[in-house]
């Protein structure tokens, strides 16, 4: 899947909607395990130090979560946590950046989420 489809995985609206780094993380590592892998205890996981996940380290490590939730079966809680998230640390950025966050959030949903769901290991919803 080309990242020049959606210009948000490679620039979201900063600080960065959780499901669409959730998406770019997807794009970038081979699964979750090593999305989340650590070299050494004390250190962030890797897709939190990854040049080409952007966005900031909350938001990044809600991704993660957000990730861990849906490959626990858990698909719905991951994306309102999500949501939440975004709107808690999007909110001092004012109404047209929440709102920005949440149209990249809904074209990344769209468009990836058969894709992230197989990236976690589980069968497409259709």
């Amino acid at each position: 899947m080309s990242l020049d489809e959606l210009p948000c995985l490679s620039n979201p609206s900063y600080p960065g909607h959780p499901l669409v780094i959730a998406a770019r993380i997807a794009t970038l590592y081979p699964d979750l395990a090593a999305a989340i892998h650590r070299h050494s205890a004390g250190q962030p996981p890797e897709a939190l130090i990854h040049s080409q996940v952007r966005g900031a380290g909350g938001n990044v490590h809600a991704a993660l979560d957000l990730l861990t939730y849906w490959q626990k079966g858990l698909k719905e809680h991951a994306l309102e946590h999500g949501r939440r998230y975004w709107a808690t640390s999007a909110t001092p950025f004012g109404d047209e950046r929440v709102r920005a966050g949440e149209l990249e959030a809904e074209a990344v949903r769209i468009r990836y989420e058969p894709f992230i769901e197989a990236w976690l290991g589980q069968t497409p919803s259709v």
